[in-house]
């Protein structure tokens, strides 16, 4: 039952004196109970007294019992109410369903908690100027995350027997489909060398520009989109359109300038036509906002996740993404920031995510100029959150005479479900498409 107290707040004054009920007549399940709600979880201050003095008496190992209760209280709260605990009694309906009592207390306590972000955030808006309201939207929803942030961090300490059984399950489908259980990047040598991109996993993909770092990961969002998997791309460095036309291109196999200049051919323009036609049916959806910040993105795979689970998340690139904190004079605090709710979200949604990273400029001053993990802006932050750390290099890029034209080099700089090492992979500029190499060192046919 819900009741409201006089300044109009919510809460269950019933589910507040069953809870203190159970924990006098059956003090056992207060061990349970006490693990989900918290003294300031009540709203009437004598429920909330009552409850604090029952878990100080479990904690020391005091007896229980209404009397030893009251008797604390009172030594404690001059003039508590004695008929409150015989309330209390008379409410518990059964002390089965004791957690019941517990989680009722707790869900109105976020509610309540709910209630004052929202109040607050129509305040600061009412303040604010039009120019700024993202501001304090993007403030909201962070706070409003953090309400209820307990309920997406797993369900705690389970047995050795429950946590097995997923586990188990892991390896019997690696066995049935004889691969990895990971998706796969479609680059053949990338997906020997490594397990896959597994679920709750931060993948970081750094380069300097131009070198292909969003031309892989749209490798890795084909792969998967085309087969039905369902993917969530954040283009910010590109935007949406030019994503998908970049998508269309390597589908197509036709030069991306080509589909701008207006000399696309009546043939060419079919294929694209067709391309089209099987992009439009892929498990691909792609956002396209002018400012982008990780409560954004977990706003926007919130929505998304109604439709089904999500099996990747792509966001192209870590430099571009709006912190919801600003800290002054610290981008490494705001670097930081990102990359830990980047891999949160990826673990809140069970996919691995895929995050692009520019490198530090002082690569080019060197002789030998394949990136290391150094290389990667902030570093510390990200290689402390990533799961894997991919780096690319090109020589053509750096060297006109290279004998390795059309091939980049993908650096597994960080693997912690495996091995670290170099992998090579052809790469073709004109359609920005990353593929395999063939035996004879040539492109695979898409």
């Amino acid at each position: 039952m819900t009741t409201k107290s006089q300044d109009g707040i919510w809460y269950s004054r019933q589910a507040e004196l069953s809870a203190i009920g159970c924990a006098i007549l059956q003090p056992s399940t207060l061990e349970e109970m006490r693990s989900s709600v918290k003294p300031e979880d009540f709203r009437g201050q004598r429920t909330r007294q009552a409850w604090e003095a029952l878990c100080c008496m479990y904690e020391a190992g005091t007896a229980i019992d209404s009397l030893l209760l009251y008797e604390r209280l009172k030594a404690a709260q001059d003039g508590y109410p004695p008929e409150l605990i015989a309330e209390a009694f008379e409410t518990v309906g059964t002390t089965a369903h004791a957690v019941t009592y517990a989680e009722t207390v707790v869900r109105f306590a976020r509610k309540r908690a709910a209630r004052l972000v929202l109040v607050d955030a129509l305040k600061a808006l009412e303040a604010t100027i039009p120019d700024a309201c993202s501001e304090v939207v993007s403030r909201a929803r962070v706070d409003l995350g953090e309400v209820y942030a307990d309920q997406i961090q797993g369900r705690g300490l389970i047995s050795a027997s429950e946590a097995l059984h997923d586990v188990l399950q892991t390896v019997e489908d690696a066995l049935k489909n004889r691969t990895s259980v990971g998706l796969k990047s479609g680059l053949e040598a990338l997906d020997s060398a490594s397990l896959g991109l597994l679920k709750k996993t931060l993948i970081v993909v750094g380069a300097r520009p131009s070198m292909g770092k969003s031309s892989l990961a749209k490798r890795v969002v084909l792969e998967n989109a085309l087969q039905g998997k369902r993917v969530a791309v954040f283009p910010v460095e590109d935007g949406r359109q030019r994503f998908m036309l970049r998508c269309l291109s390597e589908i197509a196999s036709i030069p991306f300038s080509t589909m701008l200049d207006g000399t696309l051919g009546e043939e060419d323009f079919e294929r694209t036509f067709m391309a089209a036609e099987e992009l439009a049916k892929s498990g691909l959806w792609c956002a396209d906002a002018v400012r982008t910040t990780p409560s954004s993105i977990r706003a926007e795979l919130h929505t998304y996740a109604r439709g089904g689970p999500i099996d990747l998340v792509v966001v192209d690139y870590l430099q571009r993404l709006t912190p919801d904190r600003r800290y002054q004079n610290s981008k490494h605090r705001e670097i930081g920031e990102i990359t830990g709710e980047m891999k949160e979200i990826a673990k809140e949604f069970d996919c691995p995510v895929i995050l692009l990273s520019q490198l530090n400029r002082s690569l080019e001053s060197r002789q030998n100029k394949r990136p290391q993990l150094a290389d990667l802006r902030e570093s510390g932050s990200i290689e402390e959150d990533a799961d894997k750390v991919w780096l690319l290099y090109r020589d053509e890029r750096y060297n006109e005479t290279t004998p390795e034209k059309g091939i980049a080099e993908i650096i597994v700089a960080k693997d912690r479900d495996g091995e670290v090492g170099t992998v090579k992979v052809g790469f073709q500029g004109v359609y920005t498409r990353f593929h395999s190499l063939s035996k004879s060192g040539g492109p695979d046919k898409w």
